[in-house]
């Protein structure tokens, strides 16, 4: 997998939010988040797209916005809920608290136990997960560093491909 990172307009002095754009593909993780969801859950994309624009510029990333644990062992994966429903997640990986790189996510239904049980958020979930493992090499390489106000520096202009990180 290859991606770049690019900062979202929703960062600010308390937090960086960041989201990747997948080589080949036409919007970011997190654009393509909104435009599945936004015509179903309307109010709940509006919640999430709040909470992401006072994180950025008003109280950072709070413990209350999200949860943890949302990955594999390692992966440092997080869920951002909707307040509405609580049908729909955003799945992220965040730096210090400071740096959030928003993936992707979707629809789980009540009936569902298990992100493992519903295909679409499965693989969401898998992508972010692999993203931030590239991403935590790419920090132990030096390739990567986050800046106590959530700014990142990259000696590879923000672009990273898996194959780089084995």
């Amino acid at each position: 997998m290859r991606f770049t990172l690019y900062e979202l307009e929703h960062s600010g002095e308390r937090a960086k939010i960041y989201s990747p754009l997948i080589e080949g593909e036409d919007s970011t993780l997190y654009d393509q988040f909104v435009e599945e969801n936004r015509n179903k859950f309307r109010k709940e994309v509006a919640n999430i797209d709040e909470r992401l624009y006072t994180i950025g510029h008003k109280c950072g990333l709070l413990d209350d916005f999200f949860d943890t644990k949302s990955g594999k062992f390692g992966e440092n994966l997080c869920t951002f809920k909707d307040r509405p429903g609580r049908k729909l997640r955003l799945y992220f990986t965040e730096f210090d608290l400071v740096a959030i790189i928003l993936g992707g996510g979707g629809e789980k239904p009540s009936n569902v136990r298990a992100t493992q049980d519903k295909a679409d958020i499965n693989f969401r979930n898998r992508q972010i997960g692999e993203i931030s493992l590239i991403l935590q090499k790419a920090l132990k390489a030096g390739h990567f560093t986050v800046y106590d106000d959530g700014s990142l520096d990259s000696t590879t202009n923000f672009t990273y491909d898996s194959e780089d990180y084995k």
